[in-house]
């Protein structure tokens, strides 16, 4: 994933990458000590849960500040997508 102020960082217990499964309602998340990249710019890990066709929220939830002060209340973010089984 690629964006801006993206790192994982904070002590609240909601801080971190989660994944969700909207057919099914169900949850993973990947604590930031399960990135394998987490800077400001980008985060890379392996999905806690397989990824069966359908629709995806992936949900970024940090304190990150640029200048390393942890906002009070976390920053979220939200980014929808499908997964098909169609082969090109």
């Amino acid at each position: 994933m690629y964006g801006q102020r993206l790192k994982i960082m904070g002590d609240l217990p909601e801080v971190g990458v989660y994944l969700t499964c909207e057919e099914t309602g169900e949850t993973g998340l990947i604590p930031s000590n399960k990135l394998y990249i987490n800077t400001d710019s980008e985060l890379c890990f392996a999905s806690p849960l397989p990824l069966t066709a359908g629709e995806w929220t992936l949900n970024v939830c940090t304190q990150y500040n640029y200048r390393y002060r942890l906002y009070k209340k976390p920053r979220m973010g939200s980014i929808t997508f499908t997964v098909s089984n169609d082969a090109p």
